[in-house]
């Protein structure tokens, strides 16, 4: 497994997911707001309506490409964590002295482990 692999499996945490979700939709709320107000200004001249809604029209666009770019690089940016992980786990799997493990240190952490994952299951 590359760094990159193990990089993009501990990308798509739940937080990540949902804030970019939500960014996402931040944009398309401004995007139906715009339309909304667009369609609301009746008391105006044809000329202010016309002004108004290009200058919504291109403050919707920016702010949208802006949220969305940023829930983009909320998704993409990786934790302290992940960059350890990625950075770290490689390094000591290929490590000569953790390759020459006794076998006994080897069931001990295996069985450790397992009771581990077993109490969380049960949480």
């Amino acid at each position: 497994m590359t760094s990159f692999e193990i990089y993009l499996l501990l990308l798509a945490t739940p937080v990540k997911v949902s804030m970019t979700i939500l960014f996402f939709i931040g944009a398309l709320i401004l995007i139906i707001v715009n339309s909304i107000i667009r369609d609301t200004n009746n008391f105006r001249s044809v000329e202010e309506n016309n002004e108004i809604i290009s200058k919504l029209n291109k403050k919707t666009k920016m702010y949208s490409v802006i949220i969305m770019a940023i829930g983009l690089l909320a998704l993409l940016m990786p934790s302290t964590e992940t960059l350890i992980i990625v950075n770290v786990a490689p390094k000591v799997i290929n490590n000569e002295t953790v390759q020459v493990l006794p076998d006994k240190l080897l069931q001990y952490l295996d069985s450790k482990l397992d009771a581990e994952i077993k109490s969380l299951k049960a949480k």
